[in-house]
């Protein structure tokens, strides 16, 4: 920021509108399901909110130069990091079948049948 400024009040009331009608939305796509669109639905909306909150409340929509560099690298960071996370999880039984199913360990987690009530040892 080069300088001191003050943002108008009208930005932050238009900005708290914007949220609340976000949040409505997100409610609302709550209440439908979407399938396989779901997780998208939902982290989209939460990127339009959060970008909402860093430009106005943050006050990145009134910087220049190397701030939106560390911006940019960091979501391009976390991008990558998603993408590693989703290929592992779609190509988790491609190489063994054996590692795409339940594995009998021995564990002192008790599953419970759908209608039946779990027993004690």
């Amino acid at each position: 920021m080069s300088g001191h400024f003050i943002i108008p009040v009208s930005y932050y009331v238009k900005t708290f509108i914007g949220l609340l009608f976000l949040t409505f939305i997100t409610v609302l796509a709550a209440q439908f399901d979407f399938g396989a669109l779901n997780l998208t639905i939902a982290l989209l909306i939460a990127v339009v909110k959060a970008s909402l909150v860093l430009l106005i409340f943050m006050g990145l929509r009134w910087e220049k130069g190397f701030t939106w560099v560390l911006l940019l690298g960091s979501v391009v960071c976390v991008l990558i990091f998603f993408f590693f996370v989703f290929a592992d999880l779609m190509t988790r039984g491609a190489i063994d079948i054996e590692e795409a199913g339940f594995h009998d360990l021995k564990s002192p987690v008790i599953k419970i049948e759908k209608g039946h009530a779990p027993t004690g040892h």
